[in-house]
């Protein structure tokens, strides 16, 4: 009987530690020359993801396009964003990069927090090619209806949740926006990440 209670003992502690049944998926709303967009995934986001206690329990998909809108003009569409052009530029430059490594986690991780730096190269080739992304296929997307229409659907999403914080960055768990936990999250996105999976990784519990 002792035998099978310390195997079962076992058991639950290695289920404790293993990886969590479900990640948390983690979804950020963001625009590309915005300072707490930036501050956000150099300070918040990157460092904890990067973490390996934490990063096996972290699905993140970048959505650049936050407080920017499109209209059209004749046969094209234009985009009007909140810190000008260049925004604008750069919003669809990192959908573009993002479609081109839609498998890899990492290296889209890698390429974001690399260009959503304050001393960025601003055409974000340096990034782009750092993160193992073909630059001519960026380019060509860039220039294409592709960027346009990723553009759209980069719309399409953050309407659908920007309305309820109005502000930018805008972080959502698991496709279910709360106030609270995006608030929080700017400040301490790894407490509320740990708070959000099912078992806890010892690295929750190391400051």
């Amino acid at each position: 009987m002792k035998s099978f209670v310390f195997v079962a003992i076992l058991l639950v502690i290695g289920h404790k530690l293993s990886p969590c049944e479900g990640k948390v998926l983690v979804s950020v709303y963001y625009e590309s020359l915005c300072p707490d967009s930036i501050r956000f995934i150099s300070n918040q986001l990157y460092p904890n993801v990067q973490d390996p206690g934490l990063r096996d329990f972290i699905d993140v998909e970048f959505i650049p396009f936050g407080k920017s809108s499109s209209h059209p003009n004749g046969n094209t569409v234009e985009f009007t964003c909140q810190h000008g052009p260049a925004e604008c530029e750069g919003n669809r430059l990192q959908s573009c990069v993002l479609h081109q490594i839609p498998n890899q986690p990492a290296e889209q991780l890698n390429f974001v927090a690399c260009q959503m730096n304050f001393q960025a190269e601003p055409t974000g080739e340096v990034c782009a090619t750092s993160s193992d992304v073909d630059w001519q296929s960026v380019q060509q997307c860039y220039q294409s209806s592709l960027g346009t229409q990723l553009q759209l659907d980069a719309e399409v999403r953050t309407n659908g949740v920007l309305p309820l914080t109005n502000f930018v960055p805008t972080i959502v768990y698991n496709n279910v926006f709360d106030k609270t936990l995006h608030e929080r999250s700017l400040k301490d996105f790894r407490k509320v990440v740990c708070e959000q999976l099912k078992y806890e990784p010892l690295a929750c519990h190391i400051k």
